[in-house]
């Protein structure tokens, strides 16, 4: 094989695999940008939910707790007097805020949804 068949060779399987390639990546690159937006659905239904059954709770598990050695949060959170100490404030595009009552003082923490690495809950 000459040298120009071998450059042409190569040069043609360099494309191909441009070809199937590139269309994959941007498919995976949408996929991302998707889950954001899925996320903030996600929480605002099961958190709407909380407000239209009697009882329903879920968690959320975060990637690095937002308290030490407090690796998810129960949502809503009641304390032992059944008063609300923890709920969710706000849904943004991609972080959720949540509301905390203790000890009299409110507190707002919130994280990126690239902070959650689990939502759990029964479906009702």
């Amino acid at each position: 094989m000459s040298q120009t068949s071998r450059n042409l060779l190569i040069s043609l399987v360099v494309v191909i695999m441009m070809l199937v390639v590139l269309p994959n990546s941007q498919k995976s690159a949408d996929a991302q940008a998707d889950t954001a937006p899925n996320m903030a659905e996600l929480i605002k239904n099961l958190n709407q939910k909380t407000k239209d059954i009697p009882g329903f709770i879920f968690n959320i598990q975060f990637v690095t707790p937002l308290i030490e050695n407090q690796p998810d949060f129960q949502i809503p959170f009641f304390d032992a007097s059944q008063h609300l100490n923890r709920a969710i404030d706000t849904i943004g595009s991609d972080y959720v805020c949540f509301r905390e009552i203790a000890g009299g003082a409110d507190f707002e923490r919130c994280t990126p949804f690239s902070n959650i690495a689990e939502i759990a809950y029964l479906n009702n």
